[in-house]
């Protein structure tokens, strides 16, 4: 898991990961989410949402449909604009999450995100990303 999400920072691997049907580099394909929080607290979490889309080759118009469809998918649209030091755990974490989905990764791989989050948005946002 480190080495597909590019987390392996000491140390060699050899050997090979392969797709099927993929192509070109692992990061447009896995993304990770910590369970501690890697992000500027003092941003409200639509300039962090924004600032990594920003990072992006997407356009305008396709930066704003995916900042829009990945807030609701993680219920964050209430709390856009709320500095990150001032969200709630379970924002937080759906921050993360939001976050990781922005780079639209198939593969997600979750290191106790939904800790702190409550049990409904577990029950039904993790499902509806992960299915």
């Amino acid at each position: 898991m480190d080495v597909a999400s590019r987390r392996r920072q000491k140390g060699s691997e050899s050997g090979q990961v392969r797709l099927v049907g993929g192509h070109g580099s692992l990061k447009r394909y896995f993304e990770y989410v910590e369970s501690s929080y890697a992000f500027r607290e003092e941003f409200t979490v639509q300039e962090t949402l924004v600032y990594r889309l920003c990072l992006t080759d997407k356009t305008p118009e396709e930066r704003a449909e995916l900042f829009w469809a990945v807030a609701k998918e993680t219920e964050l649209t209430e709390a856009l604009g709320i500095p990150l030091m001032a969200c709630s755990d379970g924002q937080r974490r759906r921050a993360s999450v939001a976050l990781a989905l922005l780079s639209e990764p198939r593969v997600l791989f979750l290191d106790e995100p939904t800790s702190g989050a409550s049990s409904s948005w577990c029950n039904t946002t993790c499902r509806s990303i992960l299915h």
